[in-house]
């Protein structure tokens, strides 16, 4: 198979969506953009179509897929019952960044929801997401456009080295907005569980529902969402978490050592890792989150190519979108088995 790389703008999109919808109905997959990462998707009714994601990602089966649709009358064919809450959540947060675990239906393959009873769906605001489901007709089932365990793509380019050869076409929208994959949710009688943090905070959540809304730890909740069991987001070289009191002092150790060293940082120390170059990343402003957001991935994989030993990393505060961008960092830094 040959990976077709389409660059997607205003005026050509009609045919690039058709000829996308058209590889989902003859059950295909294609990458595609949406606002917090680029997606990977196969039509959600296709068990075969939806096998060849795993293949494509080399990703567990019991990892389960996040199901995207355009409208909420497409819910009917795939949840037993929608809440009150999980109604608020959609009237507040759809479409956006926020994705509902709810109870499925039978007809809805085991291997959408990774065995479980219940399936994990969002309503991306990105507008080329929405019209190709629109067009494709289905629900697409879609984890985020990558080998498993790498850093998610945030632009077309991002992965095409590692899906090629592995899916029909790609469509290239420029750098994701967001840049990190959706906030997961799944409510119960008395509270709220973050199963994954995101773009749609703690603090949304609650001034939302008027419930307690806690960060899940336990592993039967944290199964029903999508990027909570295995290692995740890691680039090739050995990624370690630093203060940004601490940062160039790690790295001056390191170098001693003889250990060729990656640098991701903001502007705030730009000044401090001049003889670092050409192999320092700068995310922003650390002031800005949401840039650092957007830039995180591009941060990852920018060393692939440099043969680093080691890649050093400032930490954020974990306030709003800094809990995702920790949550991140801190399961790209774990130890690689």
């Amino acid at each position: 198979m040959q990976t077709e790389i389409v660059k997607i703008t205003d005026q050509n999109k009609e045919e690039v969506l058709n000829r996308a919808a058209d590889i989902i109905k003859n059950g295909d997959l294609v990458v595609f953009p949406t606002e917090t990462v680029y997606g990977l998707g196969a039509s959600v009714f296709d068990e075969k179509a939806l096998s060849k994601i795993f293949i494509a990602k080399g990703r567990p089966s019991d990892n389960p897929l996040i199901v995207h649709i355009s409208d909420k009358n497409q819910l009917k064919d795939l949840v037993k019952n929608i809440t009150e809450s999980q109604q608020k959540l959609m009237d507040k947060f759809w479409p956006g960044p926020l994705t509902i675990i709810f109870d499925k239906k039978e007809n809805i393959s085991d291997i959408v929801s990774g065995g479980l009873s219940t399936i994990a769906i969002r309503m991306p605001s990105n507008i080329f997401a929405r019209e190709l489901i629109n067009l494709a007709g289905v629900p697409i089932a879609a984890p985020s456009a990558n080998i498993s365990g790498r850093p998610s793509g945030t632009t077309g380019e991002d992965i095409y080295k590692e899906l090629d050869g592995k899916v029909d076409m790609i469509i290239e929208a420029g750098e994701s907005k967001i840049g990190v994959e959706s906030t997961v949710v799944k409510i119960n009688e008395e509270s709220v569980l973050i199963l994954r943090p995101g773009a749609v905070t703690k603090e949304m959540l609650e001034e939302t529902l008027h419930l307690p809304v806690i960060f899940a730890k336990e592993k039967n909740d944290l199964q029903s969402s999508p990027g909570t069991r295995y290692k995740h987001y890691a680039p090739k070289a050995n990624l370690e978490l630093v203060s940004k009191e601490e940062i160039f002092n790690k790295a001056e150790s390191f170098k001693k050592e003889g250990l060729k060293i990656g640098i991701i940082t903001t502007i705030q120390n730009n000044n401090s890792f001049k003889e670092y170059e050409p192999n320092v990343f700068i995310l922003g402003d650390e002031n800005n989150l949401e840039e650092i957001s957007q830039k995180l991935y591009s941060a990852l994989r920018f060393f692939d190519d440099k043969n680093v030993d080691i890649i050093l990393c400032q930490n954020f505060k974990e306030e709003g979108i800094g809990v995702a961008i920790m949550d991140r960092l801190g399961r790209a830094s774990a130890k690689k088995s």
